[in-house]
């Protein structure tokens, strides 16, 4: 289980990943194998990758990463 600061340093870490991604770029995250469609600043995954994202990543972080779907293809 990871403390406050480690999700807080991996926060920094995605939020540098978001502005560094074109618009409609993609992010591997390689240690979990999952891909990530980067949008309007917003990771978009499937529903495992987002729930990996969120479980090493502070709770204001998480509303940007999604589940990606027909409303946000």
């Amino acid at each position: 289980m990871l403390t406050e600061e480690q999700k807080k340093a991996n926060e920094q870490y995605f939020r540098k990943v978001l502005s560094l991604v074109a618009k409609n770029g993609v992010y591997t995250y390689p240690h979990i194998s999952e891909t990530y469609t980067v949008k309007d600043g917003v990771f978009y995954g499937t529903e495992r990758g987002v729930r990996e994202m969120r479980a090493i990543t502070p709770k204001d972080f998480h509303s940007m990463v999604q589940v990606k779907g027909k409303d946000n293809d």
